[in-house]
């Protein structure tokens, strides 16, 4: 029982975090539009957009492959490796495309 209560819990804490992220985003947007002026705005928007579809690509999902791999054979420590590199490589290529 003890595992069902912490997944429960865990469940509980997840979603919340979900709801309240989704709650500030767009209180917090709200609130800009009456502190900057239109341009500035824009600017933040165009900001918020692009730094949202960078995080989409950047996520590839290596965690969670990690988190869920079985080492079978012994080949856990080349999937990390694996993991690694990718996310480096594709952290400077989306460097590259942001400059």
């Amino acid at each position: 029982m003890p595992l069902l209560k912490d997944t429960l819990n865990a469940t509980l804490w997840s979603v919340l975090a979900e709801i309240i992220a989704k709650i500030i985003s767009p209180a917090v947007f709200l609130i800009l539009t009456h502190i900057l002026s239109p341009s500035d705005f824009g600017v933040v928007s165009v900001a918020t957009t692009i730094l949202g579809l960078i995080y989409v690509v950047s996520d590839m999902g290596t965690s969670k492959v990690l988190i869920q791999a079985e080492d079978d054979e012994g080949n856990i420590q080349k999937l990390y490796d694996a993991a690694f590199y990718l996310n480096i490589f594709v952290g400077i290529i989306l460097f590259l495309v942001v400059l």
